[in-house]
């Protein structure tokens, strides 16, 4: 199903719709690369927002998808797996205008880097839940904006970014304390 996109306020508002949760495979990573096609062609001097559907963002990678993936421990398909993903998770983090991740609930695991790919994020008022990915991710750990448009030296924290993004809600697991610590460059 292709994502809307409307135009509201000078802005390009791209809702996410592949399935009701936005859990993320193939048929997910296609509909971002379309979306991302037509903002190029259609409204290429726009900013971006990008949100969900109800009450999630996006609930991350789809696990029977992955697990089938993985699972088969062929090589190949595995490789191909990791290549979609990151070249759809770039798609947003290398976008050329500014993108605004606008969480309308929950966005976990993947669903939290998908957030994290904008150059902002901003998050309704309503109980949801964000992360649950323990691994580290250098699209999470080096804010867009910074790498994007060569502001500011300092380097930025997945705690500090999760932790925004709960809003004082939650702590960060304190258990893999090596997995917060600065991202040296």
């Amino acid at each position: 199903m292709a994502w809307n996109i409307e135009v509201v306020e000078s802005c390009a508002v791209v809702r996410m719709n592949t399935h009701k949760v936005n859990v993320q495979n193939d048929q997910f990573f296609g509909d971002l690369h379309k979306a991302f096609d037509r903002l190029e062609r259609e409204f290429g001097e726009l900013p971006v927002v990008l949100t969900g559907q109800g009450d999630a963002f996006s609930a991350g990678i789809d696990f029977q998808y992955s697990f089938n993936i993985f699972g088969s421990g062929n090589p190949d398909k595995i490789r191909d797996w990791y290549r979609a993903y990151r070249e759809t998770n770039l798609r947003i983090f290398t976008y050329p205008r500014p993108t605004v991740a606008a969480v309308n609930g929950h966005a976990i695991a993947g669903g939290l880097i998908t957030a994290l790919d904008c150059d902002f994020r901003i998050a309704a008022r309503k109980p949801a839940k964000f992360g649950g990915f323990s691994a580290f991710d250098p699209l999470g750990q080096s804010p867009k904006r910074r790498h994007k448009h060569g502001a500011g030296q300092r380097r930025g924290r997945i705690r500090d970014a999760v932790h925004e993004m709960n809003a004082g809600q939650t702590q960060p697991d304190s258990r893999q304390p090596h997995l917060y610590e600065e991202h040296q460059q």
